[in-house]
């Protein structure tokens, strides 16, 4: 099953009668449309203690299976069909960490090039990863959704404990490749070209495709559309610019630019996707 990123995709917003982290049953009542693909402006970690069925995030199918964590994004666009013996909880939040801080820097399961959304964990850690959400829906019950430095805490360490799985299954070596993305993260506001990037290595864009090509399946210009998309998604959710200001922000030469730029991606203008996260 595939995902046309073409067609306009439903996009729920943060649920405004809840705390900023919360946990619910995956087999709570829907809060919306979800058994068609779908997509949200904040964090979901799916965790499956047992299971069976599909889920579909970003045009890739994953088994749902016992001792997994399956991670979506901001923006991911996904579709969960689970078996009714599943048993599994969904950790949603928003705003943990400040919305100017690139999360997937110290996350980088959120990243926006990782293309593996699904963690299979050895159960030893499953179970301390199980045993935490716990406690952290028992800290957020007990101060009536209020959040505390306990359950940031709480968070943190169960994001901390799946970054140890991640890093045993996910890794670029390639230094060039390595050193590209650092240096994008640097310049992807102001420089949009993949020339620009390949004379701060000193190799040739050529030799810079073919590196980033090998080592994760994308040509520069691909990784640099997909920077400036998900910057994009999260300016338009998470701040109060205006189209025209993040053109700006984003480098581009004007709102028009920008708005056909995104209208290519997403299927819909930056406004018209704006104001969907308000329904």
């Amino acid at each position: 099953m595939s995902v046309n990123k073409k067609i306009e995709v439903p996009s729920y917003a943060y649920p405004k009668d809840q705390a900023s982290i919360y946990v619910e049953s995956i087999h709570a009542p829907d809060r919306y449309e979800s058994r068609r693909p779908h997509r949200h402006n904040y964090f979901e970690i799916m965790l499956f203690k047992t299971g069976s069925g599909s889920h579909v995030i970003n045009q890739k199918k994953y088994v749902v299976s016992e001792c997994s964590a399956h991670i979506i994004s901001p923006q991911h666009i996904h579709l969960l069909n689970q078996g009714s013996d599943t048993e599994g909880v969904v950790i949603i939040f928003e705003k943990f960490i400040s919305p100017d801080k690139d999360f997937s820097l110290e996350y980088p399961f959120f990243h926006f090039l990782n293309a593996n959304h699904v963690l299979d964990i050895e159960p030893g850690l499953f179970n301390e990863i199980w045993a935490l959400q716990k406690l952290l829906e028992k800290e957020i019950i007990r101060t009536k959704n209020k959040i505390n430095a306990i359950t940031n805490a709480y968070l943190t360490i169960i994001l901390s404990k799946l970054m140890s799985v991640f890093k045993n299954e996910t890794s670029i070596n390639d230094p060039v490749v390595k050193s590209f993305l650092y240096l994008l993260e640097q310049h992807y506001t102001t420089e949009h070209k993949a020339v620009f990037y390949a004379q701060l290595l000193h190799i040739s864009p050529t030799q810079l495709t073919k590196k980033t090509t090998e080592t994760i399946g994308l040509s520069p210009k691909e990784i640099i559309q997909i920077r400036l998309f998900d910057a994009a998604c999260k300016l338009l959710l998470f701040s109060e610019m205006s189209v025209k200001e993040i053109a700006f922000t984003l480098g581009f030469f004007d709102a028009a630019h920008f708005t056909k730029f995104f209208e290519n991606k997403q299927g819909m203008s930056p406004k018209k996707f704006k104001e969907a996260q308000k329904v």
